[in-house]
């Protein structure tokens, strides 16, 4: 059956990030470990990708825990972002991928679990532009593989699961998209794929 929306996840899909330079960069431009960021970030991981806990009490955290002026949390929150923007690498098949799918008429969402960064993330990289929705989980209150996101999704698309279908690099998301009736499809970049599974964005573009 052809579909006629796509929800595209981010991370590992449409663009990759070395989230652990990032990380540590970031701890190092306070003269932190990388460790004292973990200890804070991991616990918490959940709350932050669905908005419970700001970037900016995450990091007055980190900073009062290893005994440091709280008061740089602030330059962290944007050298957070300015980090992830520098380290991105948008994979080569997106743009005519999100491009080709527009050209189609096929409504589309990016779709992904993250922290409020991405956002910019997604404004710098020109990505938000070739899409007709952005469905964070930080701002719906929702993280995959929990249908809220789907659903947030769908919705932002005005249209119903039977007629989206969405691609990720997680096994885990993929189904758990199919329990709202969404189809998916999983790309595994880097590695062979399976049955069923893709090595590019292109070669979903048969499915719309």
């Amino acid at each position: 059956m052809t579909s006629r929306a796509a929800l595209v996840d981010v991370f590992g899909t449409v663009l990759t990030v070395d989230l652990e330079h990032c990380a540590r960069s970031l701890v190092a431009s306070c003269g932190l470990g990388v460790e004292d960021l973990l200890t804070v970030l991991l616990p918490r991981a959940g709350d932050l990708m669905t908005g419970r806990l700001a970037p900016l009490h995450l990091f007055e955290a980190v900073l009062a825990g290893a005994g440091r002026d709280v008061a740089q949390a602030s330059g962290l929150v944007v050298r957070d972002a300015a980090l992830l923007v520098e380290h991105a690498v948008v994979h080569h098949d997106t743009v005519p991928f999100l491009t080709a799918l527009r050209q189609r008429g096929v409504r589309t969402a990016l779709v992904s679990n993250c922290a409020p960064n991405a956002r910019t993330l997604l404004e710098a990289t020109g990505l938000d532009d070739l899409v007709d929705a952005v469905v964070l989980s930080c701002e719906v209150g929702s993280a995959k593989p929990d249908a809220g996101i789907y659903r947030a999704a769908l919705t932002a698309l005005d249209v119903p699961a039977g007629d989206a279908l969405l691609v990720d690099d997680q096994a885990g998301y993929c189904e758990g998209a199919r329990e709202v009736g969404i189809d998916a499809v999983r790309i595994t970049r880097g590695q062979p794929p399976r049955p069923g599974e893709v090595a590019s964005l292109l070669e979903v573009l048969d499915l719309f």
